[in-house]
Order: C-alpha cells, then structure tokens, then sequence
C-alpha cells in the first residue's frame, strides 16, 4: 500500500510529505503558518499567518507599555485605556493562537498521511450551503453592529468595558469572516475567493493608515500613494464580488461592489475636509446590509472556475460590470 502511494506522488512528481518536517515547522515557524504551508494549506496558512502577526503586535504593544510603566511607575492618562483594551487583545488572541496551534499539533500526523494517500481533506466534507449563508449572515450583522456602534458613540474608547466589548465582538467577527470565506471556498473549490478577499483588506488597512499619515503630516505624497493603493484595492475587491456574482447569480454583489467604490471616494474626499466620517459609517452600514440581502436571496452556488486573478481583470470587468 504505501509503495502504491509512493509511486502515485512520484508519477505526479509530489514527493511524499515528511512528518518531521512538519514538527520542526509547525515548532519554529507555527505562529506564522509555516506548518500549513509545508502541507499545502495555503489559505488557512495564509490567515494564520495574519493572526500571528496581530498576535505579535498586540504582544510588542503591551511589552512597550510596560516598559513605560516600569520606566515611569505611571502611564500617562490617555495610554490607560489603551494599555487596558491591548491586555485584554493581547490575552484573546494568545488564546485563540494557542488553541488553533495545539490543535494543529494533534492533527499533524493525521494530515501528513493524509497528503501522502493523494486526497484533499477539503474535498471529503463540503459544508452546505445553508451553513455557509448562516456564517455570512453573522459575518455581516457583527460587522454592522460594529461601524452602526461607532456611528452612534465614536468615543468608545473612553469607557474600557465598552471598549473591551467592543474589541471582543471585533475579535468574533474576524473569526467569522474567517469561516465565511473558508466555507465558500470549500464549497465552490475556489482559491482566488479567499485570497483575493484577504488582499482587499490588507490594502484597505494600507490606504487607511496613508490616509490617517496624509491628515496628521499633510503630505501630498501620501494622497498620491493612497490613491494607487485604493485603485488596487478596488481591483481585488471587484475580483471578490465579481466570482460571488458569478457563482450565485444575484446581482445584487454589484451594487455592494459600486457602494464600495463611492465610499473609497468619499475617503478621499474627507481627506479635503469636504465630507464628514459619519457619512461614510452609514454608507458602510448599508455594505453590510446589501450583503445580508444578497445572501437571502441566494438559492444556490456553482463551481468556480478560478480564473479571477489580477490578469484578468480588464476581460472581467468588461464581462460582468
């Protein structure tokens, strides 16, 4: 059986996976992913990757505070709260890594052999579609509650219990987006919806940090590289609402992807002092509620054909939009 199995990998040109290798990654590089990725688990790998690197950040953070603290014997006021909700970040995602990296230890051995049959464990249990709409339901109703909240009280960070149910029902939507994705990737054996969706908010966070740097220093530069880096950002995000619509036929994922479009403006447009932020909240809510829409409406999804890569995108745009 297992010369059958090798020689299957050797006529594919695969090599079998060693399971060493896979300890010794899963021991140095785990926080990053480096286990998953030496499986073949890009995606799930590249979302552990992501974590760890919050996780490392939240850890730098509250390390810095304490060493102000330790320096000082005090913080000054307006650090409190921040030196609160990043313990209490800092605690959530150590746990939340902790749990996913014993857990990938106790199923190592399980998914090297695994790979080494020649069969994907994605393709042996596919959610149904009933549970993937129930994921993006969440998904959509947390991330609404969270801007629709901050449109309400922009100074939440003020109060710390707030805060920290605040940055806790952050945390799950996070989680849930993650088992969104994952599930209709699964379901429709797509690789570009995941990834696509995962460089889109990368690229958000960018081209709200430059904008954030263009306010505080008033710099030209940072607008121009802000504007580059939202035009690909729309890009990916085209790409992710572009295969939805594809996959499931509503065409109501094009005007969430329009929505998107004018409120990327609209941040432009603030940064002039022509538009309030509040605006933008409320036109981030109604994203949120197209989306809950478009679901509802949905009755099934087809298999993707992975061709929504960045190549692609002037034929695409020209097909569906």
């Amino acid at each position: 059986m297992q010369e059958n199995n090798y020689l299957s990998y050797h006529e594919s040109k695969k090599p079998p996976l060693e399971l060493n290798k896979a300890y010794l990654f899963w021991a140095f590089l785990g926080i990053f992913g480096g286990h998953r990725f030496y499986l073949g688990k890009f995606i799930s790998g590249l979302f552990q990757a992501i974590c760890g690197v919050v996780t490392n950040v939240f850890i730098i953070l509250c390390a810095g505070l304490i060493a102000i603290y330790n320096t000082k014997k005090t913080l000054p006021p307006d650090y409190e709260n921040i030196a609160q909700v990043g313990l209490f970040g800092g605690l959530i995602c150590v746990v939340v890594m902790g749990v996913w990296l014993l857990y990938d230890l106790y199923k190592l051995k399980f998914w090297v052999n695994l790979r080494n049959q020649n069969t994907d464990e994605l393709n042996l249990i596919k959610p149904e579609l009933k549970d993937i709409k129930k994921y993006f339901y969440i998904n959509n109703i947390l991330g609404f509650f969270l801007v629709g909240s901050l449109f309400i009280d922009p100074n939440f960070a003020s109060n710390p219990s707030v805060a920290w149910l605040y940055l806790a029902v952050f945390v799950a939507w996070i989680c849930c987006i993650v088992l969104s994705i994952l599930n209709a990737a699964r379901f429709t054996n797509s690789d570009n919806l995941v990834f696509n969706y995962i460089i889109s908010q990368i690229l958000s966070l960018v081209v709200i940090f430059v904008l954030s740097f263009g306010i505080v220093f008033d710099s030209q530069i940072s607008l121009i590289f802000a504007i580059l880096s939202g035009i690909l950002y729309l890009g990916f995000v085209y790409l992710y609402y572009a295969e939805l619509f594809d996959l499931s036929e509503q065409k109501i994922f094009k005007m969430a992807f329009w929505v998107l479009c004018l409120i990327l403006i609209m941040q432009f447009i603030t940064l002039l002092g022509k538009f309030e932020n509040q605006t933008i909240e409320l036109l981030t809510c109604l994203v949120y509620i197209i989306n809950i829409v478009a679901w509802n409406k949905t009755k099934n999804l087809n298999q993707s054909q992975n061709v929504y890569m960045i190549r692609n995108l002037r034929k695409k745009f020209k097909k569906n939009f």
